[in-house]
């Protein structure tokens, strides 16, 4: 082991970089109109916690083009 313990490798800058831009993808992807099932398919993170992190009554959805 490298002597990292779990919360200085959670500090780590490219983790916490990693992080914001998932969260701007999963942003992205509400945006676009995916369901937080949806979300959790594809990152696994609990369909429940998505809707935690990302409360969708607060997400302005992107305008249709059709």
């Amino acid at each position: 082991m490298s002597g990292k313990n779990k919360s200085s490798a959670l500090e780590d800058p490219a983790l916490k970089e990693l992080r914001h831009i998932k969260n701007l993808l999963m942003l992205l992807l509400f945006k676009l109109g995916a369901t937080s099932d949806e979300l959790d398919i594809a990152v696994g993170m609990g369909a429940g916690n998505i809707r935690a992190a990302f409360p969708v009554r607060r997400i302005k959805k992107l305008p249709s083009t059709n």
